[in-house]
């Protein structure tokens, strides 16, 4: 028992610390680290692929087509993101705008419909979801360097919190 409370206490540690070092170098240097987090994720995405394909090539009865597609997809997607990590940066704003324009737009069109009791506060929902969606995909960059600093912050106060839990 004794052990498995100082292994917490160790372990808590370290990711605290983890988290607080993690946070500040995303503060510090944010492109860096949009870029290598990209290629974590790339990397990721290879290993699942490779894992599906081999799978599905090790077990021919037992997985199905769809394994190898996946795998072949996930494998391919990893190494494009690999390679051109900027590309990722700048349209992954781009297209959670568009999300958030259809959003919004779908929040004014049934507040339309509806005319509910309170319909203009949908309206006007609808508007600002617009509106922050225009902003992703017109400001992209500032975007990706406003979620970094968020991140980063997010990510300090949670190793300290952490530290403070130890104690």
């Amino acid at each position: 028992m004794a052990r498995s409370i100082k292994s917490f206490f160790t372990n808590s540690l370290v990711y605290a610390l983890a988290s607080i070092v993690l946070g500040i170098l995303m503060l510090i240097m944010q492109d860096a680290m949009v870029s290598l987090i990209v290629k974590v994720f790339a990397v990721v995405l290879i290993v699942y692929g490779v894992v599906e394909i081999v799978g599905y090539l090790t077990n021919k009865g037992k997985k199905s087509t769809a394994s190898l597609g996946i795998g072949i997809l996930a494998a391919c997607a990893g190494v494009f993101f690999l390679v051109f990590p900027e590309i990722i940066v700048n349209i992954f704003p781009i297209i959670v705008g568009v999300m958030l324009v259809l959003e919004g737009l779908t929040n004014v069109i049934g507040a339309f419909r509806g005319k509910r009791k309170n319909w203009f506060i949908n309206v006007i929902i609808g508007a600002v979801i617009i509106a922050v969606g225009l902003f992703f995909i017109f400001r992209a960059g500032t975007v990706i360097d406003v979620v970094v600093i968020i991140a980063g912050i997010a990510l300090i106060i949670n190793g300290l919190s952490y530290l403070f839990m130890t104690r």
